[in-house]
């Protein structure tokens, strides 16, 4: 971000990324960290922490960093965030990144002596106007409208700025239940800002929940070392091919889900059924066999365990 603001284009952020969210689906077991310094390199204290969600729903209640500029939280969902850091006199920072099971990484960001001009720009003042009306409409439920609104805001920001409104456009379309229109917006998104993380997983997950893999094979191949998929999308697909008979292609959509996730239980499952459907002995004993380590305790571990001993019994 320019460290020269205009203070009508400020005002406009703001409107933009204090729409709450309707139910608290943000929480989870997750944990997001970072600190923050000033241009010295001295730590910042009480600069104001705000998560967003992927779609821009926002997530736990503002909190300051403590006195060595750090932060942490411990209770978000998996998955792709937004990180908001204000304070005093400094430049607005924001940021994306991934909240993931096994890895926490400490987010490090420097926020500069903000330059602020007091410029009187009437295309900002629109566009501040007309995203007041849209997250009042977007909190009425009226997204059809509130999405018109956004679309007239636009016009009056700085290009730098579309990618956060395109995606509250997005999030009119998800909340309305529209997951073409949602998809749609999000490809509009990443046309201007092609590494915007948080918007290649959304479209990722979301085209792979639809079963149009090779629609999401680029974006996929877009996302960062270390990201991940949904892994309930892909196992979804697998077990639709599963149970449709067609097992070959089911065993496709379980390597890609266990390349990608390998320690998700239920592609073992069903890719161990699978192989045993065609006569794959040795693949299946490995997948049952790994699928027991993961989950002893499941509902199906009983039903496992025997397919295993009959077919080491065949040996």
């Amino acid at each position: 971000m320019s460290r020269r603001l205009i203070l009508l284009t400020c005002a406009v952020l703001s409107v933009a990324l204090s729409i709450p969210a309707n139910a608290q689906d943000w929480k989870g077991r997750g944990r997001a960290q970072g600190v923050v310094k000033d241009e010295a390199g001295e730590p910042l204290v009480g600069a104001m922490i705000r998560l967003y969600t992927g779609l821009g729903e926002s997530g736990p209640e503002p909190f300051p960093t403590e006195a060595n500029g750090r932060w942490g939280y411990l209770g978000l969902k998996l998955g792709f965030w937004t990180v908001e850091i204000t304070a005093e006199g400094k430049d607005i920072s924001t940021g994306t990144f991934q909240v993931q099971s096994q890895r926490i990484e400490t987010l490090k960001t420097t926020l500069y002596t903000a330059e602020v001009t007091a410029v009187v720009d009437e295309a900002a003042l629109a566009a501040k106007d007309a995203l007041g009306r849209g997250n009042d409409l977007l909190a009425e439920g009226q997204y059809a409208e509130a999405r018109i609104e956004f679309n007239a805001a636009l016009e009056g920001l700085d290009p730098q700025y579309h990618g956060m409104i395109l995606m509250e456009i997005a999030r009119t379309y998800s909340l309305a239940g529209d997951t073409e229109g949602t998809i749609n917006a999000l490809e509009a998104l990443l046309e201007q800002e092609p590494e915007n993380e948080s918007a290649l997983k959304l479209v990722s997950d979301m085209l792979v929940a639809e079963g149009r893999m090779e629609e999401a094979k680029p974006y996929i191949a877009l996302l960062p070392e270390g990201s991940t998929l949904d892994p309930d999308a892909l196992a979804n697909i697998g077990i639709d091919l599963f149970n449709a008979n067609d097992f070959e292609k089911a065993i496709e959509q379980f390597d890609l889900l266990l390349d990608d996730q390998p320690d998700y239980a239920m592609g073992y499952y069903y890719r161990g059924r699978s192989h045993l459907t065609q006569l794959h002995n040795v693949e299946a004993m490995t997948d049952f066999s790994r699928f027991l380590e993961l989950a002893p305790e499941s509902d199906q571990a009983g039903e496992v365990t025997e397919m295993l001993e009959y077919l080491e019994s065949q040996e």
